[in-house]
């Protein structure tokens, strides 16, 4: 059963990257956004969806009675110093390294 929950978070966390990466390349090559916006936006889209799919599928078993926007808010919460040091490295290789 650990293993088959592994594999369904592994197959979403990649669903989760292209959701992230398209939105940051629609949003910043084709809507025109500044890129560290896009970025954001791209980051809390995954996120969102990782959240969606994983919850009824991965972590079912693991709600403990607790509300669906509890759940969201708890998980969305525990990514944010995730976020702050992936936008903080993106500015950096992006102005100080030209990458």
């Amino acid at each position: 059963m650990e293993f088959k929950r592994v594999i369904e978070f592994m197959i979403i966390r990649g669903s989760g990257v292209i959701v992230n990466e398209g939105a940051f390349f629609a949003l910043t090559e084709i809507a025109h956004f500044y890129y560290i916006i896009s970025a954001l936006l791209g980051i809390e889209l995954s996120i969102l969806s990782n959240f969606i799919i994983n919850d009824p599928l991965t972590f079912k078993d693991r709600r403990n009675g607790t509300k669906f926007l509890v759940r969201l808010i708890k998980t969305n919460s525990g990514y944010g110093a995730g976020v702050v040091i992936n936008l903080e490295a993106l500015f950096t290789l992006t102005e100080f390294f030209g990458i």
